[in-house]
Order: C-alpha cells, then sequence, then structure tokens
C-alpha cells in the first residue's frame, strides 16, 4: 500500500495509464513530488519554465495521443496560470487533468499566504468536474470520478490537494456508510450513426469527388470506354447511332457519376458503413 496520500496520487495516476506529468513544483504540491521522487520510473515529469506552459503542454499532449493529459501546480499563482492553458483544452474538447496544491488545511479561511478559493476558480474551465479534498478516504474516488469524466466527456478537470493532507498515511476508505470505493478502468463507446446520415454523408462526398478531380478521371474513363466499344462495335454494327459519340458518352458518364467512376461508390460506402 503506498505509504502517503501523495505516493497513492502517484500510483493510481500511472494505474488509470498516465506516463507524463507536464508542471512546475512548489511548496504547495511538494507531496506529490516527493512521492514522484521516490517512484522513479512511473510517471515521467516534464518541468515547464511556466505553468500556463504546462497545461498547454498537458493539451497538446492528449490532442496527439488521444490520451488523458495531466498538469500539475502548486498553490495561489501557480494554480491560476494554468487556466489559460486549460481553456484551450476545454475549447479543443481535450481532456486534461489538473492536479494543484493549497494551503493546509488549518489555515483555510484565514487568508493565508497564497490561499485562494480554487474549487470556484476553476469552475468554469473545469466545470465538468472539480473538487478539494478534504479527508484521505476522499482522495481515491476524487482521482477516479477527475480521470473518468475527463476521458468520459473530453473536458478538463481539477483536482486540490491540501499541502498536509499530501503527507499524511494512506489508507483505503473503510467499509462503512457515508463512504465511496470506486476503481480504475474506462472504455469509449462505440457510436453508430443513423443509416439516413451515412447516406447523405456518402452523397455529399462522392459529389464533391466526381466535383473536383473526379470530374477529370471520370471523363477521361468515360472516353476510354467510348473508345474501346467503338473499336469493337464498329466492325459489328457500321453507321450506327452511337458512332455520334454524343450518346454514348454521356451513357458512360451517368454510370460514373451514379457508380462512383467504377466501383468508388461501393468502396466508398463499404468505408463510411459500420462493420457488421
Amino acid at each position: 500500500m503506498p505509504a502517503t496520500v501523495g505516493d497513492f496520487v502517484v500510483t493510481r495516476l500511472h494505474q488509470w495509464g498516465v506516463r507524463y506529468l507536464f508542471g512546475y513544483p512548489g511548496d504547495g504540491i511538494n507531496g506529490v513530488f516527493g512521492a514522484l521522487n521516490r517512484q522513479r520510473g512511473k510517471i515521467s515529469f516534464i518541468q515547464a519554465r511556466h505553468e500556463e506552459m504546462a497545461a498547454f503542454m498537458a493539451a497538446a499532449f492528449a490532442k496527439f495521443s488521444g490520451e488523458l493529459g495531466v498538469c500539475i501546480a502548486t498553490s495561489g499563482p501557480g494554480a491560476t496560470h494554468l487556466t489559460t492553458g486549460l481553456y484551450d483544452a476545454l475549447l479543443d474538447h481535450q481532456p486534461v487533468l489538473a492536479i494543484v496544491g493549497q494551503q493546509a488545511r488549518n489555515a483555510l479561511g484565514g487568508h493565508y499566504q497564497q490561499e485562494l478559493d480554487l474549487v470556484s476558480m476553476f469552475k468554469d474551465v473545469a466545470g465538468a468536474y472539480v473538487q478539494q479534498a478534504s479527508s484521505v478516504a476522499q482522495v481515491r474516488h476524487l482521482i477516479d470520478r477527475a480521470v473518468r469524466i475527463a476521458l468520459a466527456e473530453r473536458r478538463p478537470t481539477a483536482l486540490v490537494l491540501p499541502n498536509d493532507l499530501q503527507d499524511m498515511a494512506f489508507e483505503d476508505p473503510p467499509r462503512a456508510h457515508g463512504t465511496l470505493h470506486s476503481g480504475v478502468g474506462y472504455t469509449r463507446p462505440s457510436v453508430i450513426p443513423h443509416e439516413s446520415d451515412l447516406d447523405r454523408a456518402a452523397t455529399v462526398l462522392i459529389v464533391l469527388i466526381l466535383g473536383g478531380y473526379g470530374r477529370l478521371y471520370g471523363a477521361f474513363l468515360g472516353a476510354v470506354v467510348y473508345m474501346t466499344l467503338a473499336h469493337y462495335l464498329s466492325k459489328l454494327v457500321p453507321n450506327a447511332w452511337w458512332q455520334l459519340g454524343l450518346g454514348l458518352l454521356l451513357v458512360a458518364v451517368a454510370l460514373f457519376a451514379r457508380n462512383g467512376m467504377l466501383g468508388l461508390g461501393e468502396k466508398l460506402e463499404r468505408y463510411v458503413r459500420p462493420r457488421r
């Protein structure tokens, strides 16, 4: 079992598949950074020059990897600096978890140094889920919910960890009324569009293809088909109507438009329709 709450945070993030942590250290979050140092090899810490850049790095990681991006900062100004990068993740629908420190619980409400109402501050950008831990038993389900909601809704979430709580000995939540017991794991749902929507999308794509280079290819293939048929049919039926060329060429182009240039439409349909 992890020794401290900070150790549990690192272990739980690793169980969720987190391998990179972007941030800037500070005394308000030192309990987690001490755990990172003790558990070297689990999660790689990438230090930014500024907390704002750490949040942008986490958002960019989520965009290019498709995985959860995690940024970390201390309390007060360290936490406020994350917001710009988190708004980037919010507007681009990327799953990012922000972990920030806070002053000791006994000092909260006393206008202590760098004390801010971080839950209220994050309420807009991380409104999908933002919570401040107040006991050891909370930490497990707070992490699990923050990660799962970020992945499911593709939005930023935030956790606030008071610095004294980070150094407390970790214990699993008791099996008692009024406690929660969560686990690791999330599977994205398989969303299948309606058949009518697929048909409309396929129609638009075919029109676009035939309206661009596809039109040139269609005309070229139509000419090839026409010349080939004309060569053989002229030996069988001389002086026929098709020798004028226009009729057969129109038929060929119509076939290409309907079938998407020799079967392209069928291939496109197989591509856009879900496999059974």
